[in-house]
């Protein structure tokens, strides 16, 4: 029997990933609405080189919230260990975040920004090169402070960090709206100057919290025996590289469709194809965070040796959440989707096609995360690990290649394609667990 503290922090959880979405999708729609054509669709590239620099950890924030929650279930006495494995990760993130900035500052204003995405403006094409390095520093240097989330959810926290999330994403927006307004957009100055207030924001932002985190804990901000830093990351090395090659391919394929679709048509194409697919990466990501408060009762039951309430989990989530979000909801979607970005976004947008290939893409992201959710809670990371590293390149180089045979069909095409190999080997992989009662801790 599930308790109202269990009910209660699995509703908070799911109430701080929806705030997450919507908050995105308030932002897209007053973006759409301000910025002309080409700036909408360099913000959705902007957009994208986030997502792809969050995933940038190198998988460290997996393993240390795995690592700070079994210190923390010892009691007090861990206490300075927690503070040093934190600390440890973080001066580690800190060294990525310089490494990452050197290369970015040196490679990209020698890039071909104009020519990739086709900017007939001489003066967006010069802006881009001014603002592309530095919006890019600014997303990188998120990583260190992006741990925090880390602590909260290890030391059970959650309705706390639940909150903090809401009010950030609140925060974000509202911020977000008022410098739009503020800065008087449309203006080339005035996009620039929104771009680097609203990723400064979540920089900004992560360092309060990480400050907060300390004060909370108690803890002193001090230098770590590098000795000593080592070997705790050393320990965490292995099954962090498993969970970076593990989430880097779902963050590809959320990305490469903006980018692709601004090389093949330029930046306003970039922008229609993110308010499209944003429509179907919400059910995706919607579908994730009903998902997500399930993964702790796997964990726990299974760890109990109650493999008949997982498998009925599963049925449950595969035969009735599944269906009826994707072919019901999703379907509602692709029929209204040019009613709904005209209501949303103000433009007009019809491309059935496009908008169906998406949906198709996103009912195999919904089914590939159904059985990763259980394996994830399973603790059977690695042979999820493995193929994604193997389908890294084929997530880049076949919506790119197909893009170039159909067009803009061609990305989510190209994207589904690379879906293939999991939609047969996780239901496999995941049938054999639970026959065999395989869990990792």
């Amino acid at each position: 029997m599930r308790s109202w503290k269990e009910i209660s922090s699995s509703a908070a959880t799911l109430c701080a990933r929806l705030s997450s979405t919507a908050s995105m999708l308030v932002i897209q729609g007053i973006a759409k609405r301000r910025m002309t054509p080409a700036e909408f669709g360099l913000w959705a590239i902007l957009l994208s080189i986030n997502l792809f620099t969050n995933g940038l950890d190198m998988g460290f924030q997996f393993t240390l919230g795995i690592r700070l929650a079994a210190l923390g279930a010892r009691g007090r006495e861990t206490e300075e260990e927690c503070r040093e494995t934190f600390l440890s990760v973080i001066f580690l993130q800190a060294l990525i975040v310089i490494v990452d900035s050197l290369i970015v500052l040196f490679v990209f204003p020698h890039l071909p920004w104009a020519h990739w995405f086709k900017i007939a403006d001489p003066l967006l094409a010069a802006e881009t090169v001014r603002l592309m390095p530095i919006a890019t520093v600014v997303m990188i240097g998120t990583l260190p402070i992006g741990l925090v989330w880390t602590v909260f959810f290890a030391y059970h926290e959650i309705k706390l960090a639940s909150y903090l999330v809401a009010f950030s994403n609140a925060f974000q927006t509202i911020a977000f709206i008022v410098c739009v307004y503020w800065f008087r957009l449309p203006s080339l100055d005035a996009f620039s100057s929104l771009v680097l207030v609203y990723f400064g924001l979540n920089l900004i932002q992560g360092v309060v919290l990480t400050a907060y985190v300390f004060i909370r804990r108690g803890w002193r901000f001090s230098c770590i025996p590098p000795a000593r830093m080592v070997a705790i990351i050393r320990s965490l090395a292995r099954n962090s590289f498993y969970a970076f090659f593990h989430t880097i391919n779902g963050i590809l394929g959320s990305i490469l469709g903006p980018i692709i679709s601004g090389f093949v048509s330029g930046l306003t194409a970039a922008g229609d194809f993110l308010l499209i697919q944003k429509l179907f990466s919400f059910l995706a990501s919607t579908h994730l965070a009903i998902l997500s408060p399930v993964a702790p009762f796997v964990t726990r039951e299974s760890h109990a040796g109650n493999w008949d309430a997982v498998r009925q989990r599963l049925r449950v989530c595969l035969l009735e959440v599944w269906p009826a979000f994707f072919f019901g909801l999703g379907g509602l979607v692709l029929l209204a989707h040019p009613l709904i970005i005209r209501l949303w976004a103000g433009d007009t947008i019809r491309d059935y096609r496009l908008a169906g290939l998406l949906l198709l893409w996103a009912c195999v992201t919904g089914f590939v995360n159904t059985y990763s959710v259980f394996l994830n809670s399973l603790g059977l990371v690695k042979i999820q690990a493995i193929l994604a590293f193997i389908l890294i390149l084929p997530s880049i180089l076949l919506p790119a290649l197909f893009s170039r045979w159909f067009g803009v069909l061609g990305i989510p095409l190209g994207m589904v394609v690379c879906s293939l190999p999991a939609i047969f080997i996780w239901p496999i992989y995941t049938r054999r667990a639970l026959r065999l009662q395989l869990h990792r801790t």
